[in-house]
């Protein structure tokens, strides 16, 4: 059975998680390393509230991530916020609804917390997201990858 669970319950997967998310989003930041990556985890590792970090799993085994952070990108984007961040399932995972399961936890979350608006940033998923009801704001080149910026009213979520 999958339980959608803080990463402050379960701090067993953040050195696994700390190493996906260094291997899924390094060519942003090709100067971090995975200790840093596990430090923004620590950081996030709260139960509830921004920012805070939540878990796919199944029995014993980490399956991905989405996380609720005040902001993300650069100052172009700092009067947006909070961000849905960190959307990662494992790819032996993927095709079993986990990313949306995860995205709708972040959502309700959000909305719980008295939030009416969500934004994000994606490379690739973007038609994953309009399914969800999110609509795409803009397209930006963000450290020399083009992104696609996009929000979601929170308005019915919780």
């Amino acid at each position: 059975m999958i339980q959608i669970v803080p990463l402050s319950n379960h701090l067993e997967f953040i050195d696994e998680l700390a190493a996906l998310h260094y291997e899924e989003w390094r060519h942003f930041s090709p100067e971090s390393t995975v200790a840093d990556q596990k430090q923004s985890l620590m950081d996030s590792a709260k139960e509830s509230g921004i920012p805070s970090l939540y878990l796919a799993i199944e029995g014993s085994e980490l399956l991905g991530s989405a996380a609720l952070v005040e902001s993300d990108l650069d100052e172009r984007f700092a009067h947006m916020g909070p961000w849905l961040a960190a959307v990662y399932v494992k790819e032996q995972a993927r095709g079993r609804g986990l990313a949306s399961l995860l995205v709708q936890h972040c959502e309700q979350e959000a909305s719980c917390l008295g939030l009416s608006t969500l934004y994000l940033s994606t490379e690739h998923a973007g038609p994953l997201y309009e399914k969800l009801g999110w609509i795409k704001l803009q397209g930006c080149n963000y450290k020399g990858y083009p992104l696609d910026v996009m929000q979601k009213d929170l308005s019915d979520a919780c």
